[in-house]
């Protein structure tokens, strides 16, 4: 089945139903996609992986996925070579600054920190997969093939998304409309490959019941416009009219600005315990209002957690939110919207407990040993045939300068 034509059998088949076959189909690279959920060995020739990843100090959802990518790979017997860079200025040193992760011992870490005056391609390792594409240096062989990492389309600035979607390499996509933008641009469909994203589900996850929860909203605090936290509080305050008792809760890396809500509870950079047991297992509903989202970590981390999922329609919510189903959708920057559906929850619990539990069940697919496999299967391919999945920079040319108003 195309991914095309798939995104429109999803559209009209019974929810129930898309549960039982969403592994061979929806969670694929070419009907990839095992049974089991433990990890198996890669077999006689494994393969050496390097993957660039920017230095933070606290968690971050894109450099969340690399480090998980890195460790399953890792437990399926390739070496994985992280090899971590700069991020505005701060560059880690050892594994010692990182204390918000726990890597698998065998992942191979490479910290060529601010005191490494080589140029910065001589400071990564020799390997199969080079998770990255230099268009203007010469990238020696000896890195690997390379690869591009789509984690998100109007996050990072037009020219750097641009540039990543016109590299002549293959491009993985973290969310299926990450292919759809590609395809629009003008991508060919072979370098445009859906690597689905998993979940710790011995972190994220059922802690109290779903059922009997106080009427509580949560939503996350980031100050990225692209997050809708001013549309967030346009909600909130709407609600707040019309429903005082309401409890709404938020978390975030770094404290809530002097002028926000002061009956809003925040929790500042919490441990992953405590933003499982005391957060997302405590609310009722979970909102996410971003403009955006690349996939959406938090808004899964709810549903595992047995929150009702209130979102918009932000690209990466389509994997997981389906109207009614999963979730309650509503369009970006539309406080009113949002709102009406959130007080529909309020007002019919039994709606609530079916979105909740329907969600929590969907998000149980996430698997990170699954999405290794997937990553596997088609970097084994890739291996075998690279100019299968490559192509120069005039194979592109057809779809620079493209108008992107229409991606708006």
């Amino acid at each position: 089945m195309s991914f095309r034509s798939f995104q429109l059998y999803r559209r009209i088949r019974p929810f129930a139903e898309s549960l039982a076959i969403a592994q061979p189909t929806d969670l694929s690279y070419r009907g990839v996609m095992p049974a089991a959920e433990s990890p198996t060995p890669a077999g006689p020739d494994p393969l050496t992986l390097t993957l660039p990843v920017p230095s933070t100090r606290v968690p971050i959802g894109g450099v969340t996925m690399i480090y998980e990518f890195a460790n399953a790979m890792a437990r399926r017997g390739h070496r994985a070579h992280l090899h971590h860079h700069e991020l505005f200025g701060y560059c880690f040193s050892s594994l010692d600054d990182i204390t918000w992760f726990t890597f698998e011992p065998e992942v191979e870490h490479f910290f060529p920190g601010p005191h490494d005056h080589r140029p910065l391609l001589e400071t990564v390792p020799d390997a199969d997969i080079f998770f990255g594409y230099f268009p203007d240096a010469e990238t020696p062989e000896r890195l690997g093939l390379p690869i591009k990492l789509i984690q998100g389309w109007r996050m990072m600035g037009e020219e750097l998304e641009i540039n990543a979607y016109e590299a002549p390499c293959p491009k993985l996509c973290v969310a299926r409309w990450l292919v759809d933008i590609g395809l629009e641009l003008g991508v060919p469909a072979n370098q445009l490959v859906h690597i689905p994203l998993g979940l710790r589900h011995d972190l994220y996850r059922l802690t109290r019941p779903i059922e009997g929860r106080r009427p509580h909203l949560g939503f996350l605090y980031s100050e990225h416009p692209q997050k809708g936290v001013a549309t967030a509080v346009e909600v909130i305050e709407l609600l707040r009219a019309r429903r005082p008792d309401l409890a709404v809760s938020t978390f975030g890396a770094k404290p809530l600005p002097e002028d926000f809500p002061d009956w809003v509870t925040h929790h500042e950079d919490p441990p992953v315990a405590d933003l499982v047991d005391g957060f997302y297992n405590q609310i009722s509903i979970y909102l996410c209002p971003s403009v955006v989202e690349g996939f959406g970590f938090p808004a899964v981390e709810a549903m595992a957690g047995g929150a009702a999922l209130v979102t918009t329609d932000n690209g990466g919510s389509r994997d997981y939110a389906h109207h009614d189903e999963t979730a309650l959708v509503g369009p970006p920057e539309d406080a009113g919207a949002l709102a009406a559906h959130i007080e529909a929850l309020l007002d019919d619990e039994p709606r609530r407990l079916r979105l909740a539990r329907a969600g929590n069940e969907l998000v149980k697919l996430f698997n990170w040993e699954r999405s290794a496999e997937v990553l596997e299967a088609f970097l084994f391919d890739y291996r075998a045939d690279p100019a299968a999945y490559q192509g120069t920079p005039e194979d592109h040319a057809e779809y620079r300068g493209r108008d992107l108003q229409k991606f708006a």
